[in-house]
C-alpha cells in the first residue's frame, strides 16, 4: 500500500512499522497537507 500511495503522489511522513501495541501503521500527508495515520491489525 505504501508503494501505491507514493506512486500516486502522497508524501510519506513515516515509513510502515509495527507499533508497540502490535498494529501496523503508516503516516502520510494528504494533498491538503493534513497528516493521516493508516492503521491495520
Amino acid at each position: 500500500m505504501t508503494k501505491c500511495l507514493r506512486q500516486d503522489g502522497y508524501r510519506i511522513y513515516d515509513n510502515p512499522r509495527i507499533t508497540g501495541d502490535g498494529y501496523y501503521e503508516i503516516e502520510i500527508f494528504d494533498p491538503a497537507g493534513n497528516l493521516i495515520e493508516l492503521i491495520a491489525d
